[in-house]
Parts: structure tokens; sequence; C-alpha cells
């Protein structure tokens, strides 16, 4: 004759508990190590760098919809008062929002009436950031970055 061991009532053993916990454990060790294995992958993308200056600093490019190829980024900077500052080095690094592509670096250091325009060659289509490292004229350093998309 075969025995079968049964629980009819329904009460969880305390096997059952261990087990539950060690899966739960396993489960969540197993997600974390995902999450940092994906955030671990390429460059860090973080929100735009939080301005805690009184500088206002503008973006945009040419053509106004960026194409693959040759463009501009045109950066305009003002002071406090709405003053346009001349005489700044600027330095843009563009990133594609993925990992895998070269960074593209283009610099200024000309403006008329707080206007840089800073030719830069778009290697593919999608989501960039531009990040500008702006070197003011009394050595003050200030950054910006901004976000555009490549046709």
């Amino acid at each position: 004759m075969i025995r079968t061991n049964s629980v009819s009532s329904g009460a969880a053993g305390p096997n059952d508990s261990a087990l539950r916990t060690l899966c739960r454990a396993l489960f969540i060790a197993g997600l974390l190590a995902a999450l940092t294995a994906v955030g671990g992958c390429g460059r860090s993308q973080s929100g735009a760098t939080g301005a805690q200056d009184s500088y206002q600093v503008t973006f945009a490019t040419e053509p106004a919809q960026p194409l693959i190829g040759d463009g501009v980024v045109v950066i305009t900077l003002e002071d406090a008062a709405g003053k346009p500052v001349d005489g700044a080095t600027i330095a843009v690094e563009a990133n594609m929002n993925h990992a895998g592509m070269v960074p593209v670096n283009a610099g200024s250091g000309e403006s008329q009436d707080g206007v840089y325009r800073i030719p830069l060659r778009w290697t593919m289509g999608g989501a960039w950031y531009v990040d500008a490292r702006i070197t003011l004229p009394d050595g003050e350093v200030i950054q910006r970055r901004f976000p555009t998309d490549v046709k």
C-alpha cells in the first residue's frame, strides 16, 4: 500500500514559510542585479544640470530641426540683467541617449551680442543631449544640458 501526505487544512507549515521567504529574497537579489547591470551600461545620463547661477543660457540649432550631417549649435548667453555676454569659451559634447556611440565634441570662443555659433556634425538620427561647458570671461564655469532630436 502507498501512503501520501496531504495537507487539508490549507495552513502553511514552517518549511513553506521559509521557502517563500527564500524565493522572495532570491527574486529581489536578481532584480537588483539586473537593475545594476542595466544602469552600468554606457554613460550616465542624468537630468539637466541645475542652474545655480544667474545666467540665462538658451540653445537652438541650425537648421531648426537638426539633420544627420553638418549643423550648427547656437548658444545665447546673457547675464542676470539680460545683457549679452561676449568673451566666453564654450565647449559642447553631444551624446546620444543610448550607449555605444562616440561623443561629438566642438567648441567656440567667438560671439556676437552673446550668440555663440558652434559647428557640429550629427553622426546619427535619434535622441541626443548636448552638454555645454561655458567658461565665462572672469573664469567662472557654468554648465547646461539640452535635449534635442536629430532626423
